[in-house]
């Protein structure tokens, strides 16, 4: 069941504490979020500055289905494993106007 979104809906997530051998992280630099229009594939990368939050259209993606992990950078430009991954159907299509509206 796809989760309908448009450009303004923003994604979140909670910023890492430790480096991946468990020892305190200080230098975090930023994160990247990783699209695809399949589960697992990702063809698209966008980087992004220290805040944990970003809006959709930040991705510059057309309507349609999406899978989204984000990753975060520390400052030596290493990367951490993924994200659980998220899937999402952009819709910035509005309905047609109403027809035959009367009063009595």
């Amino acid at each position: 069941m796809s989760n309908f979104k448009n450009q303004n809906s923003v994604f979140s997530w909670v910023a890492p504490t430790t480096s991946a051998d468990g020892s305190p992280l200080t230098d975090l630099a930023g994160y990247q979020i990783q699209v695809g229009t399949a589960a697992g594939v990702y063809n698209k990368t966008v980087p992004l500055p220290i805040e944990t939050s970003c809006k959709v259209s930040a991705l510059g993606l057309a309507d349609g289905t999406y899978f989204c992990v984000v990753e975060a950078i520390d400052a030596a430009g290493n990367v951490s494993t993924p994200s659980n991954e998220i899937t999402f159907t952009l819709d910035s299509s509005a309905p047609a106007a109403p027809t035959g509206f009367t009063i009595s």
